[in-house]
């Protein structure tokens, strides 16, 4: 089956916004553990540094799963990072 038929995409998630909001979320010193999952199409730009210094001060991993081509600022600064494309 083709997978980009069967999801809908509006686009234009601002994902520097998204993640610093995630970043500021994680910080919170309850957080034994800071991971955040981003899920995406990874279409957007990324501002690499200022997010990788945001991630690196609050001891934060950032989890990537991009569907649709890969994003290769994300995947520079995600612990762990996957992209699903479907080329049927």
């Amino acid at each position: 089956a083709n997978l980009e038929s069967r999801l809908h995409f509006m686009g234009g998630t601002n994902i520097d916004l998204a993640l610093a909001h995630g970043i500021e979320f994680v910080s919170d010193p309850s957080f034994t553990e800071r991971k955040i999952v981003l899920v995406t199409d990874g279409t957007q730009a990324v501002s690499t540094s200022s997010l990788l210094a945001a991630l690196k001060a609050a001891g934060a991993e950032l989890h990537t799963v991009c569907i649709g081509p890969q994003n290769p600022d994300l995947e520079s600064i995600s612990a762990h990072y996957d992209y699903l494309l479907d080329e049927a």
